[in-house]
């Protein structure tokens, strides 16, 4: 019997997460950097960018953006955050071919732009450009992820994937 199944239907979230920028929708397996194909810290989708501007796949509020803006931590109203985390690597690259429009605490609409990367640059340095976005886990929690592959999908308006999981209990 596998997590998914414990899943109390009254007590379970959903969680739509849309394209975060035009291209082609992967499952998170196909995704080279194993932190993420290995589901080491998460669940969702790989996406790789045919345009350059990132945007919020989600509502919530920004809890973290990269110093060097390669990844941007999105807290829902559940607590649960999503990771979106552009190319594999590119921290190596401090913030160069990267910009930002959103900071720490900033409350967030879906398909309002985090940033611009500069694809063309990335890929003369000789980085992948596939954009992994995450929905962070602990690995007691009951998780299923519906990934919908495709080319082509349109950022802000394609759904990419949906979490459903069961919302942790409260402590006493």
């Amino acid at each position: 019997m596998n997590t998914q199944d414990n899943i109390n239907e009254q007590n379970q979230q959903s969680v739509i997460l849309k394209a975060v920028v035009d291209g082609d929708i992967i499952p998170i397996d196909d995704v080279e950097d194993a932190i993420f194909s290995e589901r080491m810290i998460g669940d969702g989708y790989g996406i790789i960018p045919k345009s350059s501007i990132i945007y919020s796949p989600v509502e919530g509020m920004i809890s973290e953006v990269a110093v060097t803006k390669h990844a941007y931590y999105i807290e829902l109203d559940s607590g649960y955050k999503i990771l979106i985390h552009i190319g594999e690597n590119t921290v190596l690259l401090n913030g160069e071919g990267f910009s930002t429009q959103v900071e720490k605490g900033d409350h967030i609409a879906v398909g309002e732009q985090l940033g611009k990367v500069d694809l063309d640059f990335l890929k003369e340095k000789g980085y992948d450009v596939t954009i992994s976005v995450i929905f962070l886990f602990d690995k007691s929690l009951s998780l299923e992820v519906d990934v919908h592959p495709q080319t082509d999908a349109t950022a802000m308006d394609t759904i990419a994937c949906q979490v459903t999981y069961q919302k942790a209990e409260p402590l006493n």
